[in-house]
């Protein structure tokens, strides 16, 4: 997604405003037909069954979040791992790592292998 670079003199586009003022019409228009005053007053089961359409949409909003919320800790966690462990392997940060001394270690294995 690009976004636009603002000129000088010119406010930057809060992206999480512009969403809300695109979406909270469409989420109106959906409420209105959901919660509609005659079906709501007649039908007890179309009451209930949107109340819980509106609860599994909310609590899969939630979960989804709960989830991504996990998944970044444990990516953090594994690229931490990982470096750790490249530093006791090579005795250098990953980005310091180069071909060369990968070709370095390649060759004493291959010496290894060969004893």
């Amino acid at each position: 997604m690009s976004k636009k670079i603002p000129k000088e003199g010119e406010t930057p586009i809060d992206l999480t405003e512009a969403r809300k003022k695109r979406c909270e019409p469409i989420v109106a228009m959906i409420l209105k037909e959901i919660l509609n005053k005659d079906l709501l007053y007649n039908d007890v089961s179309y009451l209930e069954q949107r109340v819980l359409e509106i609860l599994d949409f909310f609590y899969k909003g939630v979960a989804i979040e709960h989830f991504n919320q996990i998944f970044e800790t444990l990516r953090t966690s594994l690229d931490h791992s990982l470096d750790i462990a490249h530093q006791k392997l090579w005795g250098k940060d990953r980005d310091d790592i180069t071909m060369q001394d990968i070709e370095e270690a390649l060759k004493k294995d291959l010496q290894k292998d060969k004893k």
